[in-house]
């Protein structure tokens, strides 16, 4: 086994095979650099060739048999005993070295897993398969060298200068020699002992041996191309002979048939070696060789050639030694001159020699173990020869010819076949200039054009080499030129040969010009040579040298058939007669005629279904002439085919010639050409023929119509309407009712029976894949006229319907069965399943028409395809995808190692093609889920993962990932990581996402697969596309799979050590040197020394090549960046995984240095789109049509994926920081990782600030360019006069990607195919061009002479041209675009991160003055930024709206910087100047946006950014507000500047308010930021009006009226209300919760700041205030009451029941806050005091329902009537409305006078409502546990305020036992004093007091008396004098209790005010009982005696209370007069009626 070395690769060259492999298929995966280093180690090996193999050796098993461990080349490798026992009977068994068996069995173990176990050396299985694995591996040596020496002719290989020097290396002559005796050896070896045990055994030992042969004979082939020595050849030549080329082999006897296949190849192989050893082609060009220079060897070489001539492989080296004596004769001089070395080679040349064995090998390989002597064959004779080339035609060599290359050693699967062809084709050149072809026997003859058709049948470079270099018209001698002569009579001869000669099509131009010499050359043909019949006269003349004939009439050769003349000579013309006397009279008639017109002719004849055929006058063999020879009708329609397909723009020219000499009569206009007619017949004629079937014919006729499609669609789409071949609707297959059932035929003619009852049976599908050509020439034709116009409704429609039967047909029946078939051929199989996928790809790809109600149509047709497979179909119609991408690549693989490139490349293909349709189907899936489709699980997907292709459970992401070992093709590599990439996506939309890991089989296989998966990503020389889409789906694994991203986190012993771990970890390894290690050689896997078992740690280790990475791989560099970033944004997934690498330092250098790094590259100036690329010609085996991309495309997917790669750094060092944020609290400065922080470091420098700022805050969009596209699509379309829509020639790419993910040039990606499709525009340009290039009838070139034609075709291609450079153009600028924004976000996310948690570091804050100065010149210059921005367009608003979002943090940054730190006055007033700069630059911001948004209902999409700037003003202004007194502080120096500021700030705020308030009328009312906008207008305008800045009214009253602010705020709370009522109706269901808009309560929130001006109080009454409050959406529900203040949720008495409040409550209550502002504001202003006053009761009169429901629910109405419950009456909004009712009414009740003659009802209500609830909460107020027991929370605060205690309450006048105060019961207290106090503040103006205590008796209002005059306190009782009495208790209790701060200050003035309130009513109120007429004199005493008596000694007690109490200013001045009040109050009752 090859040795390993510690350099070595394993992935690409740990054995032979991968080396082998790695040289032929590796050029996308092996860097040359890698190869290089691979091929000098293994060179030493390479040139010993099969010696390479050592044999066993003593000193070798000694070292396998002693210690566990054994070194081979420096590796240690460990073995347990049961394995040095098999290697020891390997090395027996195998001849191998021992050492060489431990690294055989090492690599057997590693690559495929056999279990390791005791006895492995008895188990002949397992061995067998290490012979298998060691016999390949032998293999795979010799076609190293093999591979290297072919790969060295080939230029422009990347490859071909390192196998130049390697073969340099290696091809010496010791080498030659060394390969030929290792031949000898082989041929003359006998079958070993240890394989004499089976037949079996022995035959794989003889089958291996010849494998080997043929590999030496390869090389010897390979080296042999140039001039071989004379003495080589000699030796060669002898060799040959002794073993007759290989035939003769010592162990040919264990040979069976399929070893004699083998066997065969050998012998050929040898014939092919002499005849290219003897170089004839160079012989007879240059007229010398090197052997001709050697007579000597000549000389014995022709005693060699002697012995040979019994053995048909004898044959050819006969006839090449003929053909080089033949030139050899030319080149000698005569006799005189003959120089004497030269008299042997004349004597051999004559004859005149004699015959001796002494050249002959004595040692010759034994047959059947006998040597036998040789004896000469051929006798010497004059001219040898013509000797030799005899005896080589009676061997029959042109049959060997044909056996040679119908031998596998010639098929296109054979990488030097192309070589062998040409070997044979010199000679056969030779032989054919040596001699005439007529001259050679008939049966030669035919053997002869025979192996010609299959030298040239689809050789394009022979082909191109014959008519270009070898065909001479005028040659007579020539092949094709005798065949022709002989034409008609020998029919097939000429048409086979033509056939052959017509080239195949491989994608260039020059593969076309054969088919064109083929078209000339039967066009014009000099004679025709028929067989006359009898009764034909001539006249005959015998010139001597030939005998003259001449027709005396014409003569019919073929007859008429329908629309087809016959052919026919005419009288008089001459011909030679070439039969001889007595045969048939066979005449060549020198006549000029077109040989298609015969052809034609024949097929006419073929379709002629009459019975009497048509009289002719020649005599027909097998009726080749009349049509009824089917070989002769396939062998036309063959050649017709080839020559269409190899050049398909001959197709017009080729019918135009048919038409114009076959057609009988002119043709009508609008009739179909001839040919096509034909076709079609011949397909409909050949498909209704049942036995049998002419299957060949009717394939041939498909494909010839499939070339034709494009030049006539019409006749053909029409004829195709009513194919009988096409599937069709019948009683079989069913299909939907609307397609038309006219069309319906017989269902044997169709295809799918043909297809089940033939092809299927056969196993050749030759009619099938014809099919799948013309289905997708349909396809693509379809989409070649969409710009039409000239097409009706009908034959659209028809064409699609004929389309959705052959799609139905293909996903119905061909797609799910056709991998179950009989094939032949193998590679059949995977042509049907890639023609079929291609079809739907391409359906999928171009099918994007927009969708039509009628009908069918090609959206439906793609949304059926697409839906057949990811939603509506079963296991049945998806299992094929899955099973091809299971096992496409395994099939692959087999095939390669068999040799079988040919069948592998298409097993390869279909499989890729497989997953390039599941990715588009996922990308469809991802598009809908993205789009708010359903997010339940596909078909697809579910198959996916449930897919089971064993018995051990689901294992389809096994297979799938699995690719990553495939080594042949980056592609599937590639396509599968997408294909696991989208369903990581996909599947997370899922409502449970599958876990991947149990998908991916057990432990070991998961962690080989990710390590495999590692290996590849660490490695920066591997393709591009596949390491960007392994990182990309790293980094979705860890998004959306946490237990699989562990995995790749964490796949070995050493996971990411710490970097000083890790050097210790090295140093370790170099001490212990390499023993002290175990080295395990993994296929797919790098050594350990070289790779990581984390991703994180891969990562961070290609970021030390970030600088090459950028320039050569720049979406590897973006990609590993987005996953580091996902790596940190999911960091608690893998925290301590997080927590290891964030310290490594170099991680961060790299990271700044990709930053800070400045961008060279400009964004390119001018972009080319080449239209003349869109004329090539695609080749048969190029399955889908590449994708071109414009010169520009490079650079510009570089500039977008340097801006990610810096968006991605600036995120990851966000995270970090958010990270250490989170974990340390206060200042994390010093908690940083140090790498990180010295990049912040040096990123806070004011230039590196600067140059971030300038580098992410810019905007490259260029609106005018997607107009430009639009506007060049549109000329286009008026060009070629289409009344198409721009809309069916551009379409935007799907949103699926992330623009770094895939290849250039697809849709989605960074480029040329951003935002417009660049694949369908081109597609459809490309086809506008093609078909205005044929209507113009003119092909542009160079030298074409300019027509109005050529300026009309010109025109049109410079218009396609300018649109594609236009969209090119357009993508290009829309993906720097976009990977700016994304830029400017990460930059935004990272400043406001870095400014928040370091703004010490990043801002460098000094420690004095103004902190924070360089942030403050940041924002500056952030501010200038957005301030330059004047563009209106969606990206420059949106790009603007993350400026200013940065610009409002910033400023919040700046501010807390300096609020929270004390300043000096003069750095105070430092501070105020610079927000006075913010504040200036600000209000121009919002002007300029007001502006923007005013323009945006014209056209533009307004965006939400008025937040971030007006916040921005918010900020320093109310720090301005909050920091200083405005008018003292700024009075001396910016007194000026700070009116203006607030001036302009108003101005262009309320322009703001106007503004926004349109925006929310254009963009909805339910539009979210429009919401969040508004509520911060209002903020400003409320913090602009603030009473702190005591600007005159007047001043800010002009900006309100310049922008009608009042009339507009009104209008927007009246529809605010309008539209919180819709909401809530809308919404509310009593289930679920509730969402509205705040609109009105914003409104409201204004309203109530403006109603306490008096001035705008004035302008809100005269706007029409209160009536808007009188009527708007809620009033029905206010009339009616039933407005609720809560919403109420789940079923009464649930335990779920909850509350809300509600909304529309809210807003009443604002009603009354305003109603209560107006009316106190107002009282003073006589001029609208009596509309307020009317207004208001109005008001209330309007809304008494909702009134009365208030006071009612306040005084219990609801309350439980069992036991103590929490009671609504006591909700804090309850008591909030309660409160602000009670506030109107007293400022009623203080305008009394006014009002009292229309409100007497309103306060007499009002007094019977308040009294009673004063009873009640006088009740609570002495019952605290009743009052904490009823209390009734609405919400999480108010809860939490239950459970929280402020007080412990034990009044000695209330209860013994002590009650815990709540915080929420506090909460009541306060709001029910308060209420209190307002009632009793209303009934002491209502009941005159005032006049009661200070007017005479006969004054008193004695009808205002409204308590019952006794001390009664019960509940249900009317209240009394005791209610008051309890209540000034209750209150004074209250005081006593919360006087030391327990209460707000301003409650404890409540308090003293209901104190007060209490005493005063009670006192005058018994005032008024005592003097009150009419009341008996018994109660009036009763009154004054005991309630008046106990009235005064309260108000001495309250008295003396008050004075003991100790409260500090200013409640003690409200204490002073509230003693003064009870005094004078006891005074006064006192002096009336106790002192008189």
């Amino acid at each position: 086994m090859a040795p390993q070395s510690d350099q070595l690769d394993e992935r690409f060259a740990g054995t032979y095979r991968k080396l082998f492999d790695t040289i032929e298929r590796g050029g996308d995966q092996c860097s040359i650099d890698r190869l290089q280093t691979l091929l000098e180690e293994k060179t030493p090996n390479l040139s010993l060739g099969l010696e390479a193999f050592g044999t066993p050796s003593s000193q070798s098993r000694t070292k396998v048999s002693n210690g566990s461990t054994v070194s081979v080349d420096g590796k240690t490798i460990k073995l347990v005993q049961a394995e040095k026992e098999l290697v020891i009977k390997l090395a027996d068994f195998l001849n191998l070295n021992e050492l060489q068996c431990v690294s055989l069995w090492t690599a057997f173990k590693n690559q495929e897993k056999p279990n390791v176990g005791d006895s492995m050396d008895k188990d002949e299985q397992l061995i067998r398969s290490i012979t298998t694995f060691y016999y390949e591996d032998r293999l795979a040596l010799l076609g190293c060298i093999s591979s290297l020496l072919r790969i060295e002719r080939v230029e422009g290989h990347p490859f071909s200068a390192i196998a130049s020097d390697t073969i340099k290396r290696i091809v010496k002559d010791e080498f030659l020699d060394k390969i030929l005796s290792q031949l000898k050896s082989h041929v003359r070896s006998s079958i070993p002992s240890q394989f004499h045990s089976s037949k079996q055994l022995a035959a794989v030992w003889g089958r291996q041996n010849l494998r080997e042969q043929r590999g030496l004979l390869d090389i010897l082939f390979l080296i042999n191309l140039n001039d071989s020595a004379p003495k080589r050849v000699l030796a060669i030549v002898k060799e040959f002979e002794a073993s007759s080329f290989g035939m003769h082999q010592a162990f040919g006897y264990v040979l069976d048939k399929e070893d004699d296949l083998l066997r065969s190849q050998v012998s050929h192989l040898c014939v092919l070696i002499t005849i290219q050893s003897l170089h004839l082609l160079q012989i007879r060009n240059s007229g010398t060789s090197k052997l001709i220079e050697s007579p000597e060897t000549i000389v014995k070489l022709g005693q060699v050639f002697m012995f040979l001539g019994t053995q048909p492989e004898h044959a050819a080296p006969l006839l090449a030694w003929s053909c080089f004596l033949f030139y050899l004769n030319q080149l000698l001089p005569d006799d005189r001159a003959l120089p004497a070395a030269y008299a042997g080679v004349r004597k051999l040349i004559d004859g005149q020699f004699d015959i001796s064995p002494s050249e002959l090998l004595s040692h010759r390989p034994p047959t059947r173990g006998v040597q036998v002597a040789p004896e000469p064959s051929i006798s010497p004779a004059p001219q040898m020869y013509r000797i030799f080339a005899g005896r080589a035609i009676k061997l029959n060599v042109f049959d060997h010819f044909t056996d040679v290359l119908e031998n596998p050693v010639c098929n296109d699967d054979e990488p030097n076949s192309d070589g062998y062809r040409y070997t044979i084709k010199n000679l056969l050149s030779s032989f054919l200039y040596m001699t005439q072809p007529c001259f050679i026997p008939a049966e030669s003859y035919a053997s002869l054009v025979r192996s010609t058709c299959l030298l040239f049948n689809n050789q394009t470079d022979l082909c191109i080499g014959f008519w270009e270099k070898d065909f001479d018209e005028n040659d007579i001698s020539s092949l094709i030129t005798t065949s022709r002569g002989r034409f008609p009579v020998s029919f097939l001869d000429l048409t086979q040969l033509l056939t052959s000669m017509a080239g195949a099509r491989d994608g260039t131009l020059a593969s076309q010009q054969p088919a064109n010499h083929v078209f000339d050359y039967l066009r014009e043909a000099p004679s025709m040579t028929v067989m006359l019949r009898d009764t034909v006269n001539l006249a005959v003349r015998n010139s001597g040298k030939e005998i003259i004939v001449m027709s005396e009439h014409p003569i019919r050769v073929t007859g008429d058939h329908g629309l087809v003349k016959g052919v026919v000579i005419p009288s008089g013309m001459k011909g030679s007669l070439i039969s001889a006397p007595g045969q048939k009279r066979i005449v060549q008639w020198r006549i000029d005629y077109s040989c298609w017109h015969l052809l034609v002719g024949v097929l006419a004849g073929f379709i002629d279904r009459s019975n009497v055929l048509p009289s002719v006058d020649v005599e027909e063999l097998d009726k080749e002439l009349s049509g009824k020879n089917i070989d002769v009708v396939n062998s036309i329609l063959e050649l017709i085919y080839k020559v269409l397909h190899t050049n398909p723009s001959l197709g017009p020219r080729l019918v135009d010639h048919i038409d114009e000499m076959c057609r009988s009569a002119p043709a009508p206009p609008g009739e179909p050409k001839l040919l096509v007619l034909l076709l079609c017949e011949i397909l409909s004629f050949g498909s209704t023929i049942v036995e049998p079937a002419p299957i060949r014919t009717v394939t041939y006729a498909l494909q010839c119509i499939t070339s034709l499609l494009p030049y006539y669609r019409n006749e053909i789409w029409s004829y195709l309407e009513t194919a009988p071949i096409f599937p069709r609707p019948n009683a079989n297959i069913h299909y939907p009712s609307w397609l038309s059932k006219s069309r319906s035929t017989d269902p044997a003619c169709q295809i799918q029976h043909i297809v089940s009852k033939v092809e299927c049976q056969n196993g050749e599908y030759t009619l099938l894949l014809a099919f799948l050509d013309i289905v997708l020439a349909l396809i693509e034709d379809i989409q070649y006229t969409w710009w039409s116009d000239d097409q009706t409704t009908t034959s659209q429609q028809c064409k699609i319907e004929t389309l959705f039967m052959c799609l139905h047909y293909l996903m119905l029946d061909v797609f799910p069965n056709y991998a179950g078939w009989r094939y032949k051929k193998v590679s059949d199989r995977f042509m049907i399943g890639t023609k079929v996928l291609k079809i739907f790809i391409n359906v999928v790809h171009y099918f994007r028409d927009a969708e039509t109600t009628q009908g069918l149509s090609l959206h439906r047709l793609r949304t059926g395809v697409i839906n057949n497979f990811l939603y509506d179909g079963g296991v049945y119609h998806v299992a094929p995808l899955l099973d091809t991408v299971s096992n496409g690549a395994w099939i692959a693989d087999k095939l390669y190692h068999n040799n079988r490139p040919k069948e592998a490349k298409r097993a390869e293909k279909m499989t890729e093609l497989t997953m390039v349709f599941i990715k588009l189907l996922l990308q469809q899936r991802l598009e809908a889920i993205e789009k708010g489709a359903s997010v339940q699980e596909s078909t697809l997907e579910r198959l996916m993962l449930e897919r089971t292709t064993s018995t051990k459970g689901p294992d389809f992401l096994l297979r799938l990932t699995k690719h990553i070992y495939y080594r042949h093709n980056t592609m599937l590599q590639i396509l599968a990581t997408n294909i696991v990439t989208l369903l990581c996506r996909t599947l997370s939309a899922w409502s449970t996402p599958p876990n991947f890991v149990r998908h991916l089989g057990d432990k070991d296989q998961a962690q080989e697969i990710i390590r495999t998966y590692l290996s590849i990503a660490q490695d920066k020389f591997q393709n591009e596309r596949l390491l960007a889409s392994i990182w990309q789906m790293m980094a979705l694994i860890m998004e959306t799979q946490p237990s699989l991203a562990i995995l790749f986190l964490e796949c070995g012993d050493y996971i990411m050590p710490s970097p000083k771990s890790a050097v210790r970890l090295l140093q370790e390894q170099k001490n212990n040197g390499a023993s002290s290690s175990t080295v395990s050689v993994t296929a797919g896997s790098a050594p350990a020394s070289t790779t990581t078992d984390s991703a994180a740690r891969a990562a961070v280790d290609l970021l030390a090549s970030w600088e090459e990475l950028s320039v050569e791989k720049p979406t590897v560099l973006s990609s590993i960046l987005r996953f580091v970033a996902t790596f940190w944004q999911t960091a608690f997934d893998h925290f301590l995984m997080v927590q290891r690498i964030r310290s490594d330092s170099a991680l961060w250098d790299a990271l700044g240095k990709i930053l800070l790094n400045p961008s060279i590259i400009e964004p390119p100036r001018h972009t080319v789109f080449a239209l003349e690329d869109m004329d090539r010609i695609f080749d048969d085996n190029e399955d889908l049509s590449p994708v071109m991309t414009s010169e520009s495309d490079d650079s510009v997917r570089r500039i977008c994926c340097l801006n990610l790669s810096k968006a991605f750094v600036m995120r990851i060092m966000a995270f970090e920081i958010h990270l250490t944020a989170g974990q340390n609290k206060g200042s994390i400065t010093d908690k940083l990782p140090a790498g990180l922080k010295n990049q912040l470091t040096k990123i806070n420098d004011v230039n590196k600030l600067v140059l971030l700022r300038q580098s992410f805050v810019k905007n490259s969009f260029n609106e005018k360019l997607a107009a430009n596209v639009q506007q060049d699509a549109l000329a286009l379309l008026q060009l070629i006069h289409s009344s198409k829509t721009v809309s069916e020639l551009l379409y935007t790419a799907g949103s699926v990607g992330f623009g770094d993910d895939d290849a250039p040039g697809e849709p989605k990606q960074y480029g040329d195919s951003y935002l417009f499709d660049l694949r369908i525009a081109e597609a459809r340009v490309h086809a506008v061009v093609k078909a205005m290039s044929r209507i113009y009838n003119v092909i542009d070139g160079k030298d074409i002479i300019v027509t109005p034609e050529v300026v009309a075709l010109r025109k049109v291609k410079n218009a396609a041209t300018k649109l594609l450079t236009d969209i090119c153009v357009a993508n290009h600028n829309l993906s720097i675009v976009d990977t700016e924004i994304l830029a400017l976000r990460s930059f935004k996310a990272f400043i406001e991160t870095c400014s928040c948690h370091v703004g010490d570091i990043i801002w460098n804050n000094r420690p004095s003055g103004v902190r924070a100065s360089n942030l403050f010149d940041f924002v500056g210059g952030l501010t200038q930024d957005a301030l330059s921005e004047t563009r209106k367009d969606n990206v420059s608003l949106t790009m603007y709206s993350e400026l200013v979002g940065l610009i409002r943090g910033l400023t919040e940054d700046w501010i807390r910087a300096n609020c929270n730190t004390p300043l000096d006055r003069p750095v105070k007033l430092q501070f105020a100047d610079k927000c006075f700069s913010l504040l200036e630059t600000f209000s121009e911001l919002l002007r300029r946006e007001n502006f923007t948004v005013a323009s945006s209902f014209g056209g533009y999409t307004s965006v939400a950014y008025h937040r971030p700037v007006l916040e921005s003003i918010l900020l320093p202004l109310r720090s301005l507000r909050e920091s200083f007194d405005p008018l003292n502080d700024f009075k001396d120096r910016d007194s000026d500047r700070l009116k203006k500021c607030l001036s302009n700030l108003l101005d262009v705020t309320c322009e703001c308010f106007q503004m926004t308030m349109d925006k929310i009328t254009a963009c909805g009312a339910s539009d979210e930021e429009c919401a969040k906008d508004m509520t911060v207008v209002i903020g400003l305008l409320i913090e602009l009006i603030h009473p702190s800045y005591q600007r005159s009214v007047d001043k800010w009253q002009v900006a309100f009226e310049k922008y009608k602010t009042i009339p507009t705020l009104l209008k927007f709370v009246h529809g605010g209300i309008d539209l919180m009522v819709t909401e809530i109706n809308s919404q509310y269901n009593g289930r679920d919760c509730t969402s509205v808009s705040p609109y009105a309560d914003d409104g409201f929130y204004l309203l109530l700041v403006l109603s306490a001006m008096p001035e705008a109080a004035i302008e809100l009454v005269e706007s029409g205030l209160i009536e808007m409050m009188r009527n708007n959406a809620l009033t029905p529900s206010l009339q009616s009451g039933k407005v609720d203040m809560f919403l109420r949720f789940g079923e009464p008495g649930s335990t779920s029941r909850y509350v809300e409040r509600n909304p529309l409550h809210i807003i009443w209550c604002h009603m009354l806050c305003v109603l209560n502002n107006i009316l106190r504001t107002l009282s003073n202003n006589e001029r609208v005091l009596d509309k307020v006053l009317r207004s208001v009761i109005g008001f209330l009169q309007v809304y008494g329902s909702q009134v009365d429901a208030a006071f009612s629910l306040a005084n219990g109405a609801n309350d439980s009537l069992f036991g103590l419950a929490p009671s609504e009456s006591l909700s804090t909004c309850l008591l909030e409305e309660v409160d602000r009712l009670s506030m109107i009414m007293y400022g009623l009740a203080k305008q009394s006078d006014r009002v009292i003659s229309y409100a007497t009802s309103i306060f007499v209500a009002y007094k019977d409502y308040s009294l009673a609830l004063l009873q009640r909460f006088s009740y609570f107020f002495t019952h605290p546990t009743h009052l904490q027991a009823q209390l009734y929370p609405i919400n999480n605060s108010e809860k939490d305020l239950v459970e929280s205690v402020v007080a412990s309450q034990q009044p000695s006048h209330l209860s013994s036992n002590e009650v815990k105060t709540s915080g929420l019961m506090l909460v009541v207290i306060e709001k029910a004093v308060r209420i209190d106090r307002n009632i009793l503040a209303t009934l002491i103006q209502l009941t005159n007091v005032e006049k009661i205590v200070l007017g005479p008796d006969m004054d008193w209002p004695y009808g205002n008396t409204i308590l019952h005059p006794n001390l009664r306190i019960a509940m249900g009782e009317p209240p009394s004098f005791g209610t008051l009495t309890e209540c000034a208790n209750a209150a004074l209790g209250y005081i006593k209790e919360f006087q030391e701060g327990k209460m707000q200050e301003s409650a404890l003035r409540d308090l003293m005010s209901v104190l007060e309130g209490s005493l005063v009513l009670l006192g005058t109120q018994v005032a008024l009982w005592i003097g009150k007429p009419g009341i008996e004199e018994e109660e009036r005493r009763e009154i004054a005696e005991d309630t008046l008596v106990d009235i005064v000694t309260t108000l001495s007690r309250v008295h003396a209370s008050l004075n003991k109490l100790d409260l500090q200013p200013p409640l003690k001045e409200q204490k002073e007069r509230a003693q003064l009040q009870v005094a004078q109050l006891k005074r006064f009752l006192s002096d009336k009626y106790f002192n008189t």
